[in-house]
């Protein structure tokens, strides 16, 4: 039977096999016939002298009985010389089976990417919406954003998140979001396949975990640390002081959140900075299972108290006011998603 399948198969189901005896008592060095790891093999030292001969090489690695070699083009290693130059560096480490491997890292976009619309102002991307057609039974995609990232020219609505420096288009900013409502959230319909998003968040440690939708009602918001990740902040840790600020000629409140001091007034943490605009804050459920997402950055101001000290209080929109816009907007009715591509 095995011998009908392909080569990639039957090194895949090797894979599983080993995967299988690793978990249980008995060693697999007592199996025969199952291709074991090169136990043997100095990577470091492989890397390292290859990397040095041909800088187009990335890393190593070892699958089975075979070294992989990580290269940025594999193009460039088409010619005879080269060929026969790395041939010859394998020899000395006594290595005959190998395969190169382009260097193809596929990146996901995620909460608190740096991202603009036109090049202009830059922020970061909140997180990821949807709304089913039940028509059809598609899932509609949705990216969340702060509304002033957009210009006011209207020619310009690509959304773009950068990678490496280069921008990437990831979807088309939807006019009404921008055009409608007075909170400062907006939405771009992505581009982009569900394989390479990824909707979690992140706890205030740094671990991607999904999100969970809870309603908290405004008088237990007083005084709960938040987080974000965005573009300039990884992380900014706030505290919210004023759970319901409303606003002159707007029919929602906003959030104001601040940074965490010490007792003398000494700032421990800042919440954000300029570039965060976008940026989801999120409080931990118990035990770091899950983050709760609460609202979106969108700006800051500065204000002197009873004894004219200056205290920076930071303007954040609730994700459910934010989303009930949106659909307004839209005319469909909009939901977050949390999770890889949900």
């Amino acid at each position: 039977m095995l011998s009908t399948l392909k080569t990639e198969t039957k090194d895949c189901l090797f894979e599983e096999i080993i995967g299988l005896f690793n978990m249980s008592d008995v060693s697999i060095d007592d199996i025969q016939n199952i291709p074991k790891y090169r136990s043997d093999l100095d990577l470091k030292e492989i890397c390292r002298h290859l990397s040095s001969t041909f800088k187009d090489i990335c890393g190593v690695g070892c699958r089975m009985q075979k070294l992989q070699i990580v290269v940025k083009d594999v193009q460039t290693f088409t010619t005879e010389e080269k060929q026969n130059r790395l041939r010859q560096v394998l020899r000395d480490f006594k290595i005959s089976a190998y395969e190169l491997v382009p260097m193809s890292i596929k990146k996901y976009l995620t909460p608190g990417d740096s991202v603009a619309v036109g090049y202009v102002r830059s922020g970061s991307f909140g997180c990821f919406a949807k709304e089913n057609n039940t028509q059809n039974h598609e899932t509609v995609m949705y990216g969340l954003f702060s509304k002033h990232l957009v210009p006011s020219s209207e020619q310009i609505n690509v959304l773009h998140v950068m990678e490496g420096g280069e921008p990437k288009s990831v979807g088309n900013v939807i006019g009404s979001t921008v055009e409608g409502g007075k909170l400062d959230i907006a939405a771009a319909a992505l581009s982009i396949r569900k394989d390479e998003c990824d909707a979690r968040f992140k706890t205030a440690r740094g671990k991607q975990i999904s999100g969970e939708i809870r309603i908290i009602e405004p008088e237990k918001l007083r005084g709960r640390k938040v987080h974000i990740w965005g573009a300039k902040s990884k992380p900014g840790i706030g505290i919210i002081t004023v759970p319901e600020h409303s606003c002159t000629g707007m029919d929602y409140t906003l959030i104001l959140v601040e940074d965490i001091a010490d007792g003398e007034g000494n700032i421990e943490n800042l919440f954000a900075q300029p570039g965060d605009s976008g940026a989801i804050a999120c409080t931990d459920g118990p035990g770091q299972e899950y983050v709760i997402p609460i609202s979106m950055m969108i700006g800051e101001y500065t204000e002197k108290d009873g004894q004219n000290v200056e205290r920076k209080t930071y303007a954040t929109v609730p994700l459910q006011s934010g989303l009930r816009q949106i659909s307004e907007m839209i005319g469909k009715k909009v939901e977050l998603c949390f999770g890889t591509g949900h």
